[in-house]
C-alpha cells in the first residue's frame, strides 16, 4: 500500500505540470500534427518534448503514458506502435551494440529527423502547400532485412554500415530529436564516413553525440546550420582523417585537437570563431589542407613549422594582424597560401621567398608596406598566381619577371601565370626583361596581368608587343598609371584579349590601326591621348575601325574622353558577307565628333550593338529612327549633349498594348521623346487618349489624378524623395492611391528612371512589394499610381515620428518580410531585379505593420547569364551603398544584401544610418557596430526600449541579427551571404524566438484561432505554433489502473 501511496503522490505532485503544459502543433500531412512542448526532466536534466502524435486514425494510449511513468510513449497509428521518446533512445542505447542492431538505430535515427512542409507560390493565402519528405522516408524502408540497398548507405563486405552520404536532405535538425538521433547511431562500429553537407534545415548547437563515433574517419557536416562551441570531445576522434565543419555559426576558438595526429584536411571555414590560431595546431602533423578562412580570428599567424605535409593554407578573410615570427619561416611543402582580407601589417615577411614549392601566393587586401621582395616571383613548371594588390607597397617592381616560365617543356601542358600589383603605390617603369622560354608548339598558357591604379610611368615595355605573347594574354589591365607612347602598333597582337588602358598619357593616331581579324574582346582606351585623323588612303577612318570591329571579335570598345577631332560617325554599312560578331558596348563620348547622324548607318549600328554612347560631341542634324518597342528593351542609346532633332518613332498601335501585363510598353513610347530630346507632349497626350479609348486599366488619365489629389496640394503629400513627391489621393471609384509625382527635368535619366520604375513594378507581384495601379504621362506631368499604405514607413516608426514603439517580435517579423520581398526579387521575378535603393524609407508598413517595400526608380534587371551589372555610375543613398559597388561600378544582387544589412542595423539599435555625433569620427552605423564588436561592446548598440525591457532569449535573438547584419556587410560581396540564406536564418531566427507561442509572419490571421487551425490539414509556410492548455490529462480511469498495479 506504500508504494501505492506514493506513486499517487507522485503523480498528484506533477498534475499541475501537466495540466498547464503548452503543446506546440504543426501542421502535417493528412491532419497530422506533432505535440511537443511539455516540460519534464530526462537525461541530464535537459527539457523534452514528450509526446508526439502522428497519423489520421489516432488514439493516445494513455494506459501506457502512465504504465510507463513518463518513461515510454507510444502512438498506436492504425494500429501500428511507433517508439517516439528519449527513453528510447536510452534503452537502445543502454547495452553494447552489434551488427544486427544496426538496422534498428538507422529507423531510430529516419525517426528523428522530420519532413517539413513549404508553401509554394508568392501569396501564401493563394499558393498550395506541398509536403516535403526528405531522402530517409522512402528509401530508409524499417521492413528491409538489411539497409545496405538505401540512399545514402555504403556497407563492408559482411554487411555492416560503413559509410552514411546524406547531402542535401533536408533533415530537419531544429529540435532536440537531433541530439537523439545520433545517440542512436553510436552502435555503428564500423562507421568510418558520415556527410550530411546542407541536408539540415533548422538550428541547434553542435551535439556532443557525435563524439560518440569513434571509429569515423572522415566528418562532413558542412554549409548545415550548427551552432554553439566546438566541443572538446572532438579530440577523441583519433581516427578522423578529413574534418569539414564550413559554413556554418560555430563560434569561440578551436579547441586542443593534438590526439587527431591523423588529421590530413581541416576546414572550418565560413563561421563565427574568434580569438588566436593558437600554436597547437602544430600537433596536427599529418595535415595537408587546412582551411580557418572567413572568420574572426585575430592576433599573429603562427609560423606552423611542425606541418612538413601541409600544402595548402587558407586564412582568407580574417582579423589578423601580423606573423608570429615576422620571417614567417613557414611550412617549406606548402603550395598554396591564401591570407588575403585580413589587417596584416607590416613588410612581406622574407620567409615567403624561401617556400619554393609556393605556387599560389594571395595577401591582397591588407596593409603591407615596403618593397616587393625579389625572388618572391619565381619560375614554376605549370603555373604560378601573385596577387598583392589592394595595398600599401612602394618602390619599383621586382625585377624577376614573372612571364620568365622556366624548363624546356616536351609534353602538351597548360599554365596560368596570375600577377596582380594593382591598387598599391607602385613608382617606376614596367621592367623589360625578355621572355626566358619562348611557346612552343606544345606549349599553351594564358596571362593576366593587372598593374591598374599605381604611379607606373615610361614607355610599355618590348616583350610585350611581341605577337605570340600578346596572343597569350587573358586580362592585361594598365590603366589609372601615368605611362606614355604610341600605343596603335602594340593593339595588334591581342586577339581575343581584354586590355584595360584607359586613363594614361598614350597618344597614336587611330587611323592607323589595323587589327586584321586579331581584335581584342575588350579594349578600353578612355581617358588618354589619342587621335584620329582622315587621309587620302583614308577619308573615313571611324567607318574604317567600325568595319574592323565588326569583322573581328570585339565586344566592348571604348574611347571616351580622347582627341579625336572633326571626325563623323561611321558611314560604312554592314555588309551581309562579313560575319559580323555582336558588339555590346561602343562608346565615343566626350570626344569633338562633328556632323550628321546618317539614319540608315545609326539603325544599323543598333542591330547590333547593346549600348552606343555618342554623347557629349558637337553632333547635330536630324534623327528619324524606325524604333520598335522590342529595339528599345534591347538597346541603351546615349546622344545627350549635341544638337539633334527629331521625332517621335512611328510604331503602329497594336492590341497587344492593351494587354496590362504590357502596360509599361506604352509608357516606354511616350518616353521616346527623351531619347531624342524633343518635347512633343502632344502627340503624347493624343497617345494617352487613343489608348484610353480601348480602356485600358493601366493608364490613367491626369485630370483624374488631379481631382484624386486636390491639383496635387500640398496638404495631400505625404512623401518627398529624390526622385519625386508622394500624394494621397481618392480616384473616383473611392480607391484610396498613392500617386508618385516624378521630378521630371527632360534628361535622359529622369527618362530612364521614371521607364525602369514602371517596366519593374510591371513584372512583380507579391504581397510585401508594393503594387503598381497605373501611370499617366501628359503635360510634362509623369506619374505612377500605386495601391497606398497608411502607416507610414519603417524609418519613421523607428524615429518615432509614429508615436509607437516597435517590439522585437514586430521587428523581427518586417526584418523577415522585407528579405522574403528581395528574395523574390533576386530569385523569383520572371528576371532577377537588384532593388539598388534598399532603405528604411522605401520600407512601408500597413496597419498590422506587414511590409511593402517600394520605390523601384533606380532598380536593375539582371542578367541571368552575368554575375554582375556595369553601371554608369553609383546611384543608391549615402550610408545604404555597397562600397564594392560604390568602387568598381559593379551592381549585384548582394549590393542589396549589403543595404539591408544596414537596415538590420537599424532595426537593432533604431539610430541614423549617419550621425556626426558618434564618437570616434564613426559617423556611419556600419563603422559603428564594427569598432563596437571589435571592443566587445556590440550589445551597447542595442536600441534601449530592447535591452532595458527584453528578457534572455529575446537578447540573444537580437545578438543573432546583430551577426547576420555584420556577415551582410562584408565589404567583399562574396563574404556576403546571399538574400535566400539571409531570409533562410532570419526564419529560424523567428521559429526560435518562443518555443511555446510564435505567430507566423507572414499571416494576418490570429494566433489564436485554434478551431479554424484545426479544420485545416495545411495552414502557413512556416510552423504554426498555438497555445493549449491540456485538460483532463488524467482521468480516474487511468488512475485506478495505475493503483491497481501496485496493490
Amino acid at each position: 500500500m506504500t508504494r501505492a501511496a506514493d506513486a499517487f503522490g507522485w503523480i498528484a505532485g506533477n498534475l499541475w505540470l501537466i495540466s498547464i503544459g503548452l503543446l506546440k502543433i504543426e501542421a502535417n500531412r493528412s491532419s497530422a500534427f506533432k505535440f511537443g512542448g511539455m516540460r519534464e526532466r530526462h537525461c541530464g536534466g535537459e527539457n523534452r518534448g514528450i509526446v508526439v502524435w502522428q497519423g489520421t486514425d489516432r488514439k493516445w494510449s494513455i494506459w501506457k503514458f502512465v504504465n510507463r511513468l513518463f518513461r515510454l510513449v507510444r502512438i498506436e497509428t492504425n494500429g501500428v506502435e511507433e517508439l517516439q521518446f528519449l527513453s528510447d533512445v536510452q534503452d537502445l542505447v543502454g547495452g553494447a551494440f552489434n551488427a544486427s542492431q544496426e538496422l534498428d538505430a538507422l529507423i531510430l535515427f529516419r525517426k528523428h529527423m522530420f519532413m517539413g512542409i513549404v508553401w509554394r507560390g508568392d501569396d501564401m493565402n493563394t499558393g498550395a502547400p506541398e509536403f516535403v519528405q526528405n531522402c530517409l522516408w522512402e528509401s530508409w524502408n524499417e521492413n528491409d532485412k538489411s539497409p545496405c540497398a538505401w540512399f545514402g548507405i555504403s556497407c563492408t563486405s559482411d554487411g555492416s554500415v560503413r559509410a552514411i552520404d546524406l547531402p542535401g536532405c533536408n533533415l530537419d535538425a531544429s529540435r532536440t530529436t537531433f541530439t537523439n538521433g545520433f545517440w542512436g547511431l553510436r552502435g555503428l562500429e564500423n562507421l568510418q564516413q558520415f556527410r550530411l553537407t546542407g541536408s539540415m534545415t533548422g538550428r541547434i548547437n553542435f551535439t556532443e553525440s557525435i563524439c560518440t563515433l569513434v571509429s569515423l574517419q572522415e566528418l562532413d557536416l558542412s554549409d548545415g546550420l550548427l551552432g554553439g562551441l566546438l566541443p572538446d570531445c572532438l579530440n577523441q576522434l583519433g581516427n578522423l582523417r578529413h574534418l569539414h565543419l564550413d559554413g556554418n555559426f560555430f563560434e569561440g576558438g578551436i579547441p586542443r585537437l593534438d590526439n587527431l595526429t591523423k588529421l590530413q584536411v581541416f576546414s572550418i571555414s565560413r563561421n563565427r570563431l574568434s580569438g588566436p590560431i593558437g600554436s597547437h595546431l602544430n600537433d596536427l602533423v599529418s595535415l595537408v589542407d587546412l582551411d580557418l578562412s572567413s572568420n574572426y580570428f585575430n592576433g599573429s599567424i603562427p609560423s606552423l613549422t611542425n606541418l612538413v605535409n601541409l600544402k595548402n593554407l587558407n586564412l582568407n578573410n580574417n582579423l589578423l594582424t601580423g606573423f608570429e615570427n615576422p620571417a614567417f619561416p613557414g611550412p617549406q611543402n606548402l603550395t598554396h597560401l591564401r591570407a588575403s582580407g585580413n589587417q596584416l601589417q607590416g613588410t612581406l615577411p622574407v620567409g615567403i621567398v624561401q617556400m619554393l614549392q609556393l605556387e599560389v601566393i594571395n595577401m591582397s587586401f591588407n596593409q603591407f608596406t615596403g618593397d616587393i621582395p625579389e625572388g618572391i616571383i619565381r619560375q614554376v613548371e605549370r603555373s604560378f598566381w601573385l596577387d598583392l594588390s589592394n595595398n600599401q607597397l612602394g618602390g619599383k617592381l621586382p625585377g624577376d619577371s614573372f612571364l620568365s616560365i622556366g624548363g624546356d617543356l616536351q609534353e602538351e601542358v597548360t599554365t596560368v601565370s596570375y600577377l596582380n600589383l594593382s591598387s598599391n603605390f607602385l613608382t617606376g617603369s614596367i621592367p623589360d626583361i625578355p621572355i626566358v622560354n619562348p611557346f612552343g608548339e606544345n606549349y599553351s598558357t594564358r596571362i593576366f596581368l593587372d598593374l591598374s591604379h599605381n604611379q607606373l610611368t615610361g614607355h610599355i615595355p618590348l616583350y610585350m608587343w611581341n605577337k605570340s605573347l600578346g596572343e597569350a594574354f587573358t586580362l592585361i589591365s594598365l590603366e589609372g598609371n601615368q605611362l606614355e607612347g604610341d600605343i596603335i602598333d602594340f593593339l595588334t597582337g591581342f586577339k581575343g584579349v581584354t586590355a584595360r588602358l584607359a586613363n594614361n598619357h598614350f597618344t597614336g593616331d587611330l587611323a592607323r590601326l589595323e587589327l586584321n581579324g586579331k581584335s581584342p574582346k575588350v579594349l578600353d582606351l578612355s581617358d588618354n591621348w589619342l587621335t584620329m585623323n582622315k587621309t587620302e588612303d583614308n577619308p573615313d577612318p571611324m567607318g574604317h575601325l567600325w568595319e574592323m570591329l565588326l569583322q573581328g571579335a570585339t565586344t566592348t570598345f571604348l574611347i571616351a574622353g580622347n582627341k579625336l577631332e572633326g571626325i563623323s560617325l561611321p558611314t560604312a554599312h554592314i555588309d551581309t558577307d562579313w560575319k559580323v560578331v555582336p558588339i555590346e558596348v561602343l562608346d565615343v563620348s566626350r570626344n569633338h565628333l562633328v556632323g550628321p547622324i546618317g539614319d540608315e548607318v545609326l539603325s544599323s549600328m543598333l542591330s547590333v550593338l547593346e549600348v552606343l554612347n555618342i554623347s557629349n560631341n558637337n553632333l547635330m542634324g536630324a534623327v528619324h529612327l524606325n524604333i520598335t518597342p522590342l529595339d528599345l528593351e534591347k538597346v541603351t542609346l546615349d546622344v545627350s549633349r549635341n544638337n539633334l532633332d527629331g521625332k517621335l518613332p512611328d510604331i503602329p498601335v497594336t492590341s497587344n498594348l492593351f494587354d496590362p501585363r504590357l502596360f509599361y510598353v506604352s509608357c516606354v513610347l511616350l518616353c521616346w521623346r527623351w531619347r531624342v530630346y524633343k518635347k512633343i507632349y502632344e502627340q503624347d497626350a493624343e497617345l494617352i487618349a487613343t489608348l484610353r479609348e480601348k480602356e485600358t486599366t493601366a493608364l490613367m488619365p491626369l485630370r483624374e489624378l488631379r481631382r484624386a489629389t486636390d491639383n496635387f496640394t500640398e496638404s495631400a503629400q505625404i512623401g518627398e524623395g529624390g526622385f519625386g513627391t508622394v500624394y494621397k489621393g481618392q480616384l473616383d471609384d473611392g480607391t484610396v492611391v498613392a500617386v508618385k509625382r516624378s521630378k521630371l527635368k527632360g534628361t535622359e535619366e529622369d527618362r530612364r528612371q521614371f521607364l525602369n520604375e514602371v517596366r519593374i513594378l510591371s513584372q512583380v507581384n507579391h504581397r510585401h512589394l508594393v503594387k503598381l495601379l497605373g501611370c499617366c504621362m501628359e503635360n510634362k506631368e509623369a506619374l505612377l499610381v500605386f495601391e497606398f499604405v497608411p502607416n507610414g514607413t519603417l524609418k519613421e516608426h523607428l524615429k518615432g515620428t509614429r508615436d509607437s514603439r516597435l517590439s522585437w517580435r514586430q521587428r523581427l517579423q518586417i526584418g523577415l518580410q522585407t528579405a522574403g520581398a528581395l528574395n523574390y526579387l533576386h530569385s523569383g521575378a520572371s528576371q532577377p531585379i537588384i532593388h539598388r535603393d534598399v532603405k528604411s524609407a522605401n520600407i512601408l508598413l500597413t496597419e498590422k505593420l506587414n511590409v511593402k517595400v517600394a520605390d523601384f526608380g533606380i532598380s536593375k534587371l539582371s542578367p541571368v547569364e552575368k554575375t554582375f551589372v556595369s553601371t554608369v555610375r553609383v546611384q543608391g543613398t549615402f550610408g545604404y551603398i555597397d562600397p564594392e559597388y560604390y568602387e568598381r561600378s559593379q551592381l549585384t544582387p548582394k549590393s542589396d544584401v549589403y543595404s539591408f544589412g544596414v537596415v538590420l542595423l537599424e532595426l537593432i539599435s533604431a539610430q541614423s544610418v549617419i550621425d556626426l555625433e558618434r564618437p570616434d569620427g564613426d559617423t556611419s552605423i556600419v563603422t559603428f557596430a564594427r569598432s563596437l564588436e571589435q571592443k566587445g561592446a556590440l550589445s551597447s548598440l542595442v536600441d534601449p526600449i530592447l535591452r532595458d525591457s527584453c528578457d534572455t532569449e529575446t537578447l540573444e535573438s537580437v545578438s543573432r541579427m546583430a551577426a547576420l547584419a555584420l556577415r551582410c556587410l562584408e565589404p567583399r560581396s562574396k563574404e556576403r551571404p546571399n538574400m535566400k540564406q539571409v531570409w533562410d536564418e532570419l526564419q529560424a531566427l523567428w521559429l526560435r524566438l518562443d518555443s511555446d507561442f510564435i505567430d507566423d509572419p507572414e499571416s494576418d490571421r490570429s494566433s489564436e484561432d485554434f478551431s479554424e487551425l484545426l479544420s485545416n490539414s495545411f495552414h502557413y509556410a512556416e510552423n504554426q505554433y498555438i497555445l493549449v492548455p491540456i485538460i483532463a490529462l488524467y482521468t480516474t480511469s487511468s488512475l485506478s489502473f495505475f493503483l491497481s498495479m501496485y496493490m
